[in-house]
């Protein structure tokens, strides 16, 4: 268990984490499946940090194949806001009430900039950020919308938060209905003052080509892709997942807790605990974790339950590996339930977690944070990108009381993350969450959600949080926050590869030799004298750099800001760190001196008789010897 006192760092978000994004689609029915598998998926709109939906069917009928023949499809999918006009050819009258639908519900104003996205449009939201930082700053983004050439692009139209506030005063209501979508727009934002600007990157259209369809790291987004198939492989092309052992991998960056000052962390800070087994593979795969900084060991604070101490379950790792200790088994049984007509096999330990929630609550340390995340061991955790996604949720300072779905609207289990005040509600009124009858029998995911609304939780929506592999194992990405399960080390650290993260062996040494050789005088009488020379060598095995966890980070714009004393593989092969240790080396040689001389200018004790410091020249002096 750690204890930190934590302090924060004044570092302004859209520097962490880039511009923030508010995207929305208008779907017509033969893009229906499309944005069902995106929405599986987690990318497209629900990629962005908000998003909102329209079309002229509701949810339950949009996806009613998919809630009938998909078996992981969630109770509370995706949410549709209704037109009453039919979106089919995006017609001007279906925009135009989107529009005023986006600008009245007012969330567009908590993100920097608003993204109108066609559901064919395949985008990388990261790539879209770098791109979008060019233009302005989040502090200072003018009423502003991005041209891919003379006019405003249809399948991708990016609009700052200032220039959404212009357009809700018209409403594209100048223009009559045979006017194109991008015309009218074009022409309503220019008449309210709005700056059109030109950026060649924001989209690559290949409607109108007939060449090879290439989607690069260079640009934005890319339309159109209908078919699923080449929507992902375009995605995979512009880096959504990426390639292990590649020689393109970019910098190799030490995480950002080992970057910052000790003591300062970057907002919203993350408190993490797992309950593990005693036996089995679970802590091995804790031991692998808390031996590279992994799992909950990469979040700002942590904390491991289990029911056995922890020389039991991490003998290697006991000497700073706190362990908290509850009583019973942490197993738990088994329990069926009925979905799309099959019998499903699920846990029934929610009454387990519940004594392990209550553990985390004694001890009390999750206060000093923003989020409180119950973690899964076999969670494959990659700690900026879920700081990142919980960031766009809300601010730090004003999350009040919530808890995140991180499948449309229901609770996966690998990944639950809590606000510090949803968990302070919890500690307070957890007793009336476990003492309904046979409470104990269900999963303690279900049992979480149930009990965070009986308390009055709130409940917010993310599909960044957690990326779920369990139904359908497929690669990692460069997007999610979190991946699960992966209790196989191989597949783990595939996993990270994939993700863009590396794990770097320990870094070369340098061997020193140094030969030291003394002196010394022994005395059997006061009539002679013997003298020993003695020559002892010793070999120190110094490391060229700090030996911390080290991983690659894909290329962000922000990371080029970072100082040179941060320990990259660009600095480590022009001898930055190098330099540091010489620097630290000659400063030390300056030091020691003029410390040593002050402290000899120090009096002495006035004395009779200075003592001799050799005894064996104290019995010469005493016998009279010359």
């Amino acid at each position: 268990m750690r204890h930190l006192l934590l302090v924060a760092l004044p570092l302004g978000t859209a520097m962490l984490f880039g511009p923030s994004l508010f995207c929305f689609s208008i779907v017509g029915p033969e893009q229906v499946d499309l944005l069902s598998s995106q929405f599986i998926e987690g990318i497209g709109v629900f990629g962005c940090d908000d998003h909102m939906l329209f079309s002229s069917l509701p949810a339950e009928e949009l996806f009613k194949d998919s809630i009938r023949t998909n078996p992981t499809w969630p109770t509370n999918g995706p949410r549709v806001q209704v037109l009453s006009y039919s979106p089919e050819g995006l017609g001007l009258p279906a925009v135009r009430e989107a529009w005023q639908q986006v600008t009245q519900n007012g969330r567009y104003k908590r993100f920097d900039w608003t993204l109108k996205m066609d559901t064919a449009t395949a985008f990388h939201p990261d790539r879209l950020r770098d791109i979008l930082s060019l233009h302005c700053s989040a502090a200072d983004c003018g009423p502003m919308v991005l041209q891919n050439g003379a006019v405003i692009p249809g399948a991708a139209q990016a609009l700052t938060k200032a220039a959404v506030d212009k357009l809700a005063k018209n409403q594209l209501a100048s223009c009559s209905k045979d006017v194109a979508e991008v015309k009218c727009l074009q022409q309503t934002l220019q008449q309210g003052g709005v700056q059109l600007v030109k950026e060649q990157n924001l989209i690559k259209d290949f409607s109108a080509s007939n060449s090879m369809r290439l989607c690069t790291l260079s640009q934005g987004s890319f339309f159109p892709f209908l078919a699923w198939a080449d929507y992902m492989n375009c995605m995979g092309q512009a880096g959504y997942s990426a390639q292990p052992d590649a020689p393109s991998n970019p910098a190799q960056i030490s995480w950002t807790r080992d970057v910052l000052q000790t003591g300062y962390f970057v907002r919203p800070t993350m408190f993490c605990w797992v309950l593990v087994q005693h036996k089995g593979e679970e802590p091995k795969m804790l031991k692998w974790q808390r031996e590279r900084d992994l799992g909950i060991f990469a979040c700002d604070g942590w904390m491991v339950i289990s029911n056995a101490s922890a020389r039991e379950v991490l003998p290697a790792e006991a000497w700073h590996t706190d362990i908290s200790v509850i009583q019973g088994d942490t197993a738990g049984g088994r329990t069926f339930h009925t979905a799309h007509g099959k019998v499903i096999s699920e846990p029934a330990d929610a009454g387990v977690y519940a004594k392990a929630w209550q553990a985390v609550f004694r001890e009390g340390t999750f206060r000093s944070f923003d989020w409180v995340l119950k973690l899964d061991v076999s969670v494959v955790v990659i700690p900026e990108r879920l700081r990142s996604a919980l960031n766009s949720l809300c601010q730090p300072s004003d999350c009040g009381s919530q808890i995140v779905h991180n499948f449309g609207g229901e609770l996966l289990g690998p990944v639950e993350a809590l606000s510090t005040k949803a968990a302070s509600a919890m500690a307070a009124g957890i007793h009336t969450c476990t003492s309904t009858a046979q409470w104990e029998n269900q999963p303690e995911n279900r049992w979480l959600a149930s009990c965070t609304s009986t308390l009055g939780i709130g409940s917010l929506r993310s599909s960044l949080v957690l990326s779920d592999h369990k139904a359908l194992p497929r690669p990692c990405d460069t997007l999610h926050g979190s991946f699960s399960p992966y209790m196989d080390l191989g597949y783990h650290a595939l996993c990270l590869k994939q993700s863009g993260y590396y794990y770097i062996e320990p870094p070369p040494t340098t061997t020193l030799t140094t030969t030291k050789t003394s002196t010394s005088s022994t005395s059997t009488s006061v009539t002679f004298t013997t003298s020993t020379v003695s020559t002892s060598t010793m070999t120190y095995t110094v490391p060229k750099v700090a030996p911390n966890s080290i991983f690659a980070w894909e290329d962000r714009s922000f990371q080029k800001k970072l100082p040179v004393w941060v320990l990259t593989a660009e600095n480590e092969q022009r001898g930055i760190p190098f330099a540091m240790e010489l620097g630290v080396g000659l400063l030390t040689l300056i030091a020691l001196p003029v410390a040593g001389y002050f402290l000899c200018r120090r009096p002495a004790a006035p004395t009779a008789v200075d003592e001799p410091q050799d005894t064996a020249q104290a019995l010469l002096r005493a016998a009279g010897a010359p």
